[in-house]
């Protein structure tokens, strides 16, 4: 099996400091580190890059109107939105060889709160905190410098895990409301747009999760519209074929000039630099988005006209107009309708050739060029050898690694551990079990597995050997403490 590690960061947003959100995605596989960042923003070694890309054999990224997707030869696939929604899948090969916030995927319904060292708990808060590290430990993992072996402890819990769902912040009357046919109730309606959806895919839990949401975040019509995509995704790939259900429901989705809404459409649209993406999708079921209207294709997200496609210069797609350079700053280029232009280029005396700012160039010598600064804090050069660190709200100390206790607990800037997968002769990595689904959810973003027809998790977004991963309220504290026997990634 291939060792990977993926982890994701979360945010807090909105007026409800108890709720956070999946803000960002880190997956290292192959030796290769990719991120997914909002509005799809996707960096690979830190150098931001337009899909779709093949970094190295057998790891392809690619990009529709709705998300962002990595696939590699071995069967996994990482999904995000660009806003709050991430979906990660692995082949069923990986069955009893995985760890983490997914679950363990061993057949075992109660026994998902296992920690790094094996053990399984029941309460919801201590299965997240033994997942959670920092944003230093985060940037420092490496697959080779996690624990070789681990004992599993295979007992049962007996009783069913904490599902950490609760609607305290409802009232009865909020409940009645949210969980009425013109809002979460939608869902489960007989009646309604998604019933089609109702015998793959039971609703119940999606309708839960709304209401969640809802009575977080003071009924938001976003975050309704948001548990409404999720459950339709899901649906979709079932193969299961919707009609039109935005308007319905007050969900209208804007698209980009040269473009439309459709309810099906490939999830592989062509590009600029891959025109025939559609015939070689690999997959048949169809999504809704935002289509090109005819005359223009996809570049970096938007839809252009084929006139305006940008080139491919060493196997990565640049938008027209684009200035880059080589990666060893020897030339310098900018891309043209006519393909790439280069110039021989050197960087002067003190200056290095990396990357900073997510940008590739000759840069010249500065403490801040290794991102001393944690937790969006800013960075400010003092001397050739020294900085300061401008700490963002919230987070105070020299690197600004310290994070301020407020009241109402709650998850904001910190990376979590979605899974880890047990890899006999190498090393623990992290992974998912088959289908992990990310969304945003509750009050401080602790994934969770369930699996079809288990009420154990209160979400269960699975058919066949599926597993979805959704969040589950869990007040972080003390995340940054040390704690032995842990796999310190995400």
């Amino acid at each position: 099996m291939a060792p990977l590690v993926v982890r994701g960061k979360n945010i807090r947003r909105g007026g409800n400091r108890r709720v956070s959100f999946l803000d960002q995605m880190y997956i290292d596989v192959y030796g290769v580190n990719v991120r997914f960042l909002q509005r799809k923003t996707v960096l690979v070694n830190g150098e931001r890059v337009a899909p779709p890309l093949s970094p190295v054999d057998g790891l392809t990224i690619t990009m529709n109107s709705r998300q962002v997707q990595l696939t590699t030869d071995f069967g996994l696939t990482v999904r995000f939105d660009g806003n709050i929604r991430g979906e990660i899948i692995l082949p069923s090969t990986y069955k009893n060889s995985v760890r983490g916030l997914c679950g363990n995927y061993d057949g075992f319904t109660r026994n998902e709160y296992m920690k790094p060292d094996g053990s399984v708990v029941r309460n919801l808060n201590n299965f997240g905190e033994s997942w959670r590290v920092s944003d230093r430990q985060a940037e420092g993992v490496k697959i080779s410098n996690l624990p070789q072996t681990v004992h599993i402890h295979r007992r049962e819990v007996e009783t069913d895990p904490d599902s950490g769902f609760e609607t305290s912040d409802c009232t009865k009357a909020q409940l009645d409301n949210y969980n009425s046919a013109a809002q979460c109730g939608a869902l489960s309606d007989s009646k309604g747009p998604f019933a089609v959806c109702h015998a793959a895919l039971p609703p119940k839990s999606y309708q839960d999760d709304c209401v969640f949401d809802l009575c977080a975040e003071e009924g938001s019509a976003a975050l309704r519209c948001a548990s409404y995509e999720a459950y339709v995704a899901t649906c979709q790939e079932a193969g299961v074929k919707l009609g039109s259900w935005r308007q319905q429901l007050g969900c209208a989705l804007s698209c980009d000039a040269n473009s439309s809404y459709t309810t099906c459409m490939s999830p592989c649209p062509a590009s600029c630099a891959d025109l025939a993406a559609p015939s070689e999708c690999d997959t048949t079921s169809c999504v809704e988005g935002c289509q090109c209207a005819a005359g223009f294709v996809m570049s970096e997200g938007i839809c252009v006209p084929y006139t305006q496609c940008g080139c491919t210069f060493l196997n990565r797609y640049y938008t027209l107009g684009e200035k880059f350079v080589t990666e060893d700053c020897s030339e310098t280029c900018q891309c043209t309708s006519t393909g790439a232009v280069c110039q021989a280029k050197t960087c002067q005396g003190g200056y290095l050739c990396t990357i900073y700012d997510f940008k590739r160039d000759c840069y010249r010598a500065s403490p801040c060029l290794d991102y001393p600064c944690l937790n969006g804090g800013a960075c400010k050069e003092a001397s050739n050898s020294t900085y300061t660190c401008l700490c963002a709200d919230g987070f105070q100390g020299t690197n600004c690694e310290v994070e301020i206790t407020q009241t109402g607990g709650g998850l904001e800037t910190k990376w979590i551990i979605l899974i880890a997968v047990l890899a006999s002769v190498a090393a623990i990595a992290i992974v998912t079990a088959i289908v992990c689904v990310c969304r945003r959810k509750s009050k401080s973003y602790v994934y969770v597995i369930q699996r079809k027809q288990s009420s154990l998790w209160g979400k269960s977004k699975s058919k066949g050997k599926k597993l979805s991963l959704t969040s589950a309220s869990v007040p972080y504290a003390n995340m940054d403490e040390p704690k032995t026997e842990k796999v310190t990634s995400m």
